[in-house]
C-alpha cells in the first residue's frame, strides 16, 4: 500500500491521555522479541526469533527507527519507519491485543507518515497481509491505497 503525496495525515489528530506518550528508543534484541511477538498479527505457526532481527546500531545505519506507545511502564505497541533514497517504508506496526481499537495504532501510524514527510520522503510506503483486515481498514482510513498484492510461498 502507498500513500499518495497529496494525502496530509497529521499527528495533530493523535490523541493519547497524558500518561501515555509515544517515543523513539533502541531496544534489545530481548525487548524487539517480546513486542513483536506480542504486538504483530502473525500466522500461529511463524515464531519471532532474534536470529531475523537487527541489532539497534544496524537499524541506525540502515535509516531505520523504531517508537514506541508506553502506558504504565509497559510497552504497549511500537512501529518501525525506514527512508532510503526518498522512500520512506513503515512495517512492524503493532499494538498488544487488549489495547487495540482506542487509538494506539492510527497515533504509531500518523507518527511515522509524519515522521518520514519531516525527512523529505516523496513516497511512504508499508506491507500488511491481506487477511488482516483491521490493518487494511486502518490503512486505507489514514489515505493508504492498495498499489500490489504479493504472494508469498514456502517450501516444506
Amino acid at each position: 500500500m502507498i500513500l499518495p503525496e497529496e494525502e496530509e495525515a497529521s499527528a495533530e489528530d493523535m490523541i493519547l491521555p497524558e500518561e501515555e506518550e509515544i517515543r523513539s528508543e533502541d531496544m534489545v534484541l530481548s525487548e524487539e522479541k517480546e513486542i513483536r511477538s506480542d504486538c504483530m498479527v502473525l500466522p500461529k505457526e511463524e515464531e519471532v526469533s532474534t536470529d531475523d532481527m537487527i541489532l539497534p546500531e544496524e537499524e541506525e545505519k540502515r535509516g531505520m527507527t523504531s517508537y514506541l506507545v508506553e502506558k504504565e511502564g509497559q510497552i504497549i505497541g511500537k512501529v518501525n519507519l525506514q527512508l532510503t533514497s526518498k522512500l520512506g517504508a513503515i512495517f512492524g506496526l503493532g499494538v498488544l491485543p487488549e489495547h487495540r481499537r482506542k487509538g494506539y495504532g492510527r497515533a504509531l501510524l500518523l507518527l511515522a507518515i509524519e515522521k518520514l514527510k519531516e525527512a523529505e520522503a516523496q513516497e511512504i510506503m508499508l506491507q500488511v497481509a491481506a487477511e488482516n483486515s483491521n490493518a487494511l481498514n486502518l490503512y486505507r482510513s489514514c489515505g493508504f491505497e492498495e498499489t500490489s498484492t504479493m504472494d508469498y510461498f514456502e517450501l516444506k
